[in-house]
């Protein structure tokens, strides 16, 4: 969810697909969304559940969010229908995402893991760095990785792999 360019997405396909086939990861779908794709949890999710052998509940479905994702993570957290959440390079306001932590059952936080990920060279960094300390406050699992030392967009490959390896850890628990 968010917006992410095609190369992004190409991106996250390609390193998906190569640890699909070196068996590292799962065979398993991948859906593009906008940040505020209407209908995503009413429709879309029950869509794939009949249609693609998907498996009902949140046990097997991991969401990554990139950017700005403020009421689409709390919709996310309410409904717990996932059981990862990963924050790539997130950006909203720190006072929406506050909100969302303050207001949700602490059983829905619990129930989902997060991981953030940001490049220490992202104008997002001290907004990645506040969640992640508003993550431990609250004693919320999570991990969080900034990834240095890289090109504009080399981090990102290093992010999505153990973005992906996070989540089949919580998937296969």
């Amino acid at each position: 969810m968010g917006k992410t360019t095609e190369s992004e997405r190409e991106l996250m396909i390609n390193i998906a697909d190569q640890q699909i086939a070196n068996a590292s990861l799962p065979p398993f779908m991948m859906v593009f969304v906008t940040e505020n794709e209407p209908g995503f949890f009413d429709d879309i999710v029950p869509f794939l559940e009949n249609n693609y052998r998907a498996r009902n509940g949140y046990r097997f479905r991991s969401l990554m969010v990139v950017g700005r994702a403020g009421e689409v993570l709390k919709q996310i957290l309410k409904t717990e229908q996932f059981s990862t959440c990963i924050l790539m390079d997130p950006s909203q306001p720190m006072e929406s995402f506050e909100s969302v932590i303050n207001e949700l059952p602490r059983k829905a936080m619990e129930r989902t893991w997060f991981f953030v990920g940001t490049s220490d060279k992202s104008i997002h960094y001290q907004t990645s760095e506040t969640i992640r300390t508003l993550l431990r406050e609250k004693e919320i699992y999570h991990e969080y990785r900034v990834m240095g030392n890289r090109g504009k967009d080399d981090w990102k490959v290093q992010f999505i792999d153990e973005a992906f390896s996070y989540t089949l850890k919580r998937m296969h628990r």
